[in-house]
Order: C-alpha cells, then sequence, then structure tokens
C-alpha cells in the first residue's frame, strides 16, 4: 500500500540531517544508516538529483571500502545498492572501490574456497556463509535492480 511508502519516508525525514541518516531520532549519522536511507528514498521513488540524494551519496562515498579496515561489508553491501541506483560518478568511484576488495579477498584455497573470511562484527556473528551471501550480493547487484 502507498501509504506504507508515506510511513517509511516520514521517519527517513525524523532521522535525517543534510542528506545523513540515524538510526533513531538523536542518534549520530552513520553510513550504514545513510546508505539504507537512500536506497529506501530511491524505492518510494525519490530522484537522484535531489540535493538530499547527492548529499547522502556523498557521504556513503566518503568511506571507501578497505579490506584491512575491518570489512564491514553489511555497510559495503547497502552502499552498493544505493550508488548503484544513484549512478553517475557516486557509482563508478564506489564500484571501482569495491570490486579490487572482494575479488582480492574471496578465498581461493582448500574447503573456503569461493567464501570469504569474516571481518566485522556482523560478519563474525553470521560466519561464513553470511559474508559469503553478503558480498555476493555485492558483486551481483548489476543484475538485480536497474536504475530508474
Amino acid at each position: 500500500p502507498r501509504d506504507v511508502f508515506g510511513a517509511a519516508d516520514r521517519f527517513l525525514d525524523s532521522v535525517e540531517t543534510n542528506g545523513r541518516y540515524a538510526y533513531a531520532r538523536g542518534a549520530a549519522p552513520s553510513p550504514e544508516m545513510t546508505a539504507e536511507a537512500l536506497f529506501v528514498r530511491q524505492i518510494v521513488g525519490h530522484e537522484r538529483s535531489e540535493p538530499r540524494m547527492s548529499a547522502s551519496a556523498e557521504f556513503v562515498l566518503a568511506t571507501k571500502p578497505r579490506w584491512e579496515n575491518g570489512a564491514p561489508t553489511y555497510h559495503w553491501y547497502y552502499a552498493t545498492l544505493s550508488l548503484f541506483q544513484q549512478q553517475g560518478q557516486s557509482w563508478n568511484a564506489w564500484n571501482e572501490a569495491l570490486m579490487p576488495q572482494l575479488v582480492g579477498h574471496q578465498r581461493t584455497d582448500g574447503p573456503a574456497a569461493g567464501s570469504w573470511d569474516p571481518q566485522d562484527e556482523w560478519s563474525r556473528l553470521g560466519g561464513r556463509v553470511y559474508q559469503t551471501a553478503i558480498c555476493t550480493l555485492s558483486l551481483e547487484v548489476y543484475y538485480r535492480y536497474k536504475p530508474r
């Protein structure tokens, strides 16, 4: 129902400051929540040319993927979804940074070949299956959602 989209939009309005989003009212904005919010805003019909959409993309892109930084693949997944929808320079810069990180850290040896080692709090909690799923979903974003 359309009213669900309106409610999601109103909630995001309540946790947004200058295109940056928090998990709850009064909390600090995070790149993870901003990536998620940017994707939801795109789904509910906001245009990528809106100033806050551009501000969100810039904030998400400011934390480039680096495996050595703990590989927060939950963030990377939502950043990949939202920046792919955003397209343009934001997407190109993100994709160029992400692909070598994912491909370069995929296991090629032994029984774990084809998977990714858990690195951060969430992937250690979810384990190898979670980590491999989220990395794979990030790699195949081109095939799942056409940019609007």
